[in-house]
This record gives structure tokens, C-alpha cells and sequence, in this order.
């Protein structure tokens, strides 16, 4: 089980980080200041102990109150075992135990510590609280990440034995660092911690590029463990970063060649069709089945959570082309419009009794239908796929079979899935063209002068985001800038 060797150097440390040596933060103040001895007096002797004391001095958050109640809380030889145990499960917070520490961080971590818990007064414990659990932070999460640095060398260095071993490492590599990250939301804030958790994962994934099988298999395992950090936390964070689209994102998060991608896509398939022939005798389809067509055909293509329909209240649309998506408001009730009208279609059936439809005619409906759920665009990504597989699952009630190959040609598709019908593939067409012209999903809940306006004033907001001109409306008086 052979593993290339990862990439061990230090991650680049932004200069805003409260911990880099610049002037304008405490730490530099604090290695440009005298040295302690110079600082507590030559009676102290210039005891080590002292030096967490000489760093909160230095935080611009610590008020002079609240170092004091820092003084008053010391006490380096408090290291008993009640204080063990408060420490045992800070530590244990960030995927570390106490003894991981070496002890000056231990001492450090103690006198941090006393000084929350046990400040005198409101006022100054408050105060305290917030400078000295900000340090707790960044001694705890500078030791997790060594950590993560020596379980991935070990994986380089120390081969694992079986099968087993090789997992059981890997897991406690990513043990450690979703640990780490449950103390860092993936906000502004934190990019800077965010940029250190990702630079260490991104060297655990250069040991699969290039393995032998079951080291590639040992990984896809391990990380399909830890699927949620990796499609919700480091996703986030790597949209918030703007590195590209979410399915190359997806993509390298789990360190996959593109034939392992194809083979992704092809096993999906089977899955795909497997339940649109399930769906076919369903007397109504809803919101929940375009749902699980979505997530079983786009696995391991993008996170999992992008399978639910976009609800986020106040959140912008996506683009795709020159149109926008609804917005989150008016997407539910106009999709149950047309899920309504589908079933309705699909109860009254091919025939030439009253209330069916010919071949010709479903057809062209169910066309009509795709058309309406691409242009509302649900899902933050994958609307065109999806929206196919909805066509495919009303095609069924005309005797078509989904087959379990994908057809990777979009018009043949099409034409396979609607039995050559020249009008209906003609319309799936004509929707095609319409993305090249500005626009949104027209209906009773986007009708209103002040809807109009809105989707107006959105498409011209992502138009200027990409430094394009702005759309003139017929009609419409000029917006003032």
C-alpha cells in the first residue's frame, strides 16, 4: 500500500491573523516588548510561570480590571485534579487530550483557564472571558493542527500494515481535523483558521493522488465517513473563497480522478432509473420525489443538501444563461402548480376515451412541463439533469423505459425519451434558446408590476456583478444608479 509523499510544509499565514508578529497585533506587542523579567521586576526572578500573565496584559481587550483578576486568579501550582478536568475537556473540544500538551502549554492553558472561571467580578470576568477564551482558542487549534501534521506524516512515513491499519490512520487524521473545525463556524472571521484546516486537507488528499487501489478505496471509504464536514463545512468554505464550480469543487474535496467521476455519474444512472420506474405508477408526484430524483442522480456530483429545493428566505436566485431562477418566495407554490397539472395529465393516461391524450398530445405537455421546472430553476445546481428526469418519469405513462445507460448527448436524450416527437423535442429546444434571452419563469405569482420589477432589478444586479451592461426594459423608465 504504497502512499506518495504529502506536501509538509507550513501553511502561509495571512498577516491579519491575530497570531502573526505584525505590530498591530498582541502577540507582536508582546515580542517587542522587554522581556518579562524586565516587565514583573527582578523579584519575581523571572519566573517562566508568569509569562500568561505578561501575554493578556498585551491583549487590547483585556481591560486593566480584568488583568487583574487575572493576577488574583493565578496560581501556578493549581494544577489539581478538578482543574485537570476542566482542562481534560476544553482540550477534548478540539480533538486533543491534556497530555497531548507539552507542559509550559499546559501551565498556559491553566492560567487562561482560572482566569475565566474564577474572575471576582462581572464586570472583569466578562471582560476576561472574552480575551482569554480567544487565546484558549488559538493555543488549542495551533496544537490541533500540529497534530493533523504528525498523523498525516506518519501515514507517509509509517506504512500501514493492512487494509485496516490504513483506514483506522486515515480516520484519525480526519478525526482530528473535524474536530478542530466544530470550534471555527465557516464565517469572515475565521478564514484564516478556515485556510489552515484546508491547507492540511488538502495535503491529506495528496496521498491518494497517484496510490494503488486499496489505498484509493481506504480513502473513498474514510471520507464517505466523513461526508457531511466535507460537503457542508469545506464546501462553504471553498464557495466563500470562489474556487470554481461545485462540481470541480466536489470533485477535488474527495481527490477524484475523472474516470472515478464517470464511473460516479454511470452508477447514479442505474439508480436514477431505477427510481423513475418506481415513480411511474405513483398516482402523484411531489415536491419530495423531484427531490430524491435529484439526490440519486447527482451523489458524490454535488453535496448532498442541494438535493432540497432552495428555500432559503431573502437568498438570490441562480443564473443560468441570461435568466434567473424564482425567487425562494414564489418557487414552492408555482412548482406545486405544475406538479398539479402533471398529475393531473398522468391520471387521465394515453387512449381515446374522454380526458386522455393521445401520444402526440402527453407528449408535448409533458415537454411543456420540463420547460416550466428548468425555468424556475428549484436547485442551487444540476436544474437541467433533473428536469430531465421529471420528463422521463412522465414519459413512462406512454410505455417509455428509462434505460440504465447514461446518453450523454443532450438532443438524443431527448428525442429518445419523448419517442421522436418532433413538436415536443422542438419545445425542449425553443427552452434551450429562450436562456439566451434576459428573462424569468413567467406566472400568476411573478405577474405583479412589483414582481416584474424585482426580477428586473435582480437579473440587472448580476449582470452588473459580472461588469455586463445593464438590460433596458421595453417600456420601463431608466433606474437612476
Amino acid at each position: 500500500m504504497s502512499i506518495d509523499k504529502p506536501n509538509t510544509d507550513a501553511a502561509p499565514k495571512p498577516p491579519a491573523d491575530p497570531r502573526d508578529t505584525v505590530p498591530e497585533t498582541p502577540d507582536a506587542k508582546r515580542d517587542a516588548s522587554p522581556p518579562v523579567e524586565a516587565k514583573i521586576g527582578p523579584e519575581t526572578g523571572g519566573h517562566p510561570e508568569l509569562t500568561p500573565l505578561v501575554e493578556a496584559f498585551g491583549d487590547p481587550d483585556t481591560s486593566p480590571g480584568a488583568a487583574l483578576n487575572l493576577v488574583e486568579t493565578f496560581d501556578p501550582a493549581a494544577m489539581n485534579d478538578e482543574l485537570k478536568e476542566d482542562l481534560a475537556i476544553v482540550t477534548r473540544d478540539y480533538g486533543l487530550t491534556l497530555e497531548e500538551l507539552p507542559e509550559n502549554e499546559q501551565k498556559k492553558l491553566a492560567a487562561y483557564w482560572l482566569g475565566v472561571k474564577k474572575g471576582r467580578t462581572g464586570e472583569a470576568k466578562a471582560s476576561t472571558a472574552d480575551a482569554l477564551e480567544a487565546r484558549i482558542g488559538y493555543l488549542l487549534f495551533d496544537r490541533a493542527m500540529q497534530k493533523v501534521d504528525t498523523l498525516t506524516q506518519e501515514l507517509q512515513t509509517q506504512p500501514a500494515r493492512s487494509y485496516e491499519e490504513l483506514e483506522e490512520k486515515l480516520r484519525g487524521v480526519m478525526r482530528a481535523i473535524t474536530e478542530a473545525a466544530k470550534n471555527r463556524p465557516v464565517t469572515e472571521d475565521n478564514e484564516y483558521d478556515w485556510k489552515e484546516l484546508d491547507f492540511r486537507y488538502r495535503n491529506l488528499l495528496e496521498l491518494k493522488t497517484g496510490a494503488d487501489a486499496d489505498v484509493r478505496q481506504a480513502f473513498e471509504k474514510t471520507l464517505e465517513k466523513y461526508s457531511d464536514f466535507i460537503e457542508y463545512d469545506l464546501m462553504s468554505f471553498r464557495l466563500g473563497q470562489d474556487l470554481g464550480d461545485i462540481q470541480k469543487i466536489m470533485q477535488e474535496l474527495y481527490g477524484r480522478t475523472p474516470e472515478e467521476m464517470e464511473a460516479i455519474k454511470k452508477e447514479n444512472r442505474v439508480g436514477a432509473a431505477a427510481l423513475i420506474k418506481e415513480l411511474a405508477d405513483k398516482p402523484k408526484l411531489d415536491i419530495k420525489d423531484l427531490q430524491d430524483l435529484h439526490r440519486v442522480n447527482n451523489k458524490g456530483i454535488v453535496p448532498k443538501k442541494f438535493g432540497n429545493i432552495r428555500n432559503e428566505k431573502g437568498a438570490m436566485p441562480p443564473t443560468f444563461y441570461e435568466r434567473v431562477g424564482l425567487l425562494t418566495e414564489d418557487l414552492r407554490p408555482a412548482l406545486e402548480d405544475v406538479l398539479d397539472s402533471a398529475n393531473r395529465v398522468r391520471a387521465g393516461g394515453i387512449g381515446e376515451e374522454e380526458g386522455q391524450y393521445t401520444k402526440q398530445e402527453y407528449a408535448i405537455i409533458a415537454a411543456q412541463l420540463h420547460n416550466a421546472i428548468l425555468d424556475m430553476h428549484p436547485w442551487s445546481d444540476r436544474n437541467g439533469s433533473t428536469s430531465l428526469l421529471f420528463l422521463e418519469t412522465m414519459m413512462t405513462k406512454t410505455g417509455y423505459e428509462p434505460p440504465a445507460e447514461r446518453e450523454k448527448d443532450f438532443y438524443k436524450n431527448v428525442a429518445n425519451i419523448l419517442d421522436q416527437n418532433v413538436t415536443a423535442m422542438t419545445l425542449v429546444a425553443e427552452e434551450q434558446m429562450r436562456m439566451k434571452e434576459p428573462g424569468f419563469y413567467d406566472s400568476q405569482y411573478t405577474d405583479s408590476q412589483a414582481k416584474v420589477k424585482d426580477y428586473r432589478r435582480v437579473i440587472n444586479v448580476f449582470r452588473a456583478a459580472a461588469r455586463r451592461p445593464r438590460v433596458k426594459w421595453e417600456g420601463e423608465e431608466e433606474e437612476k444608479e
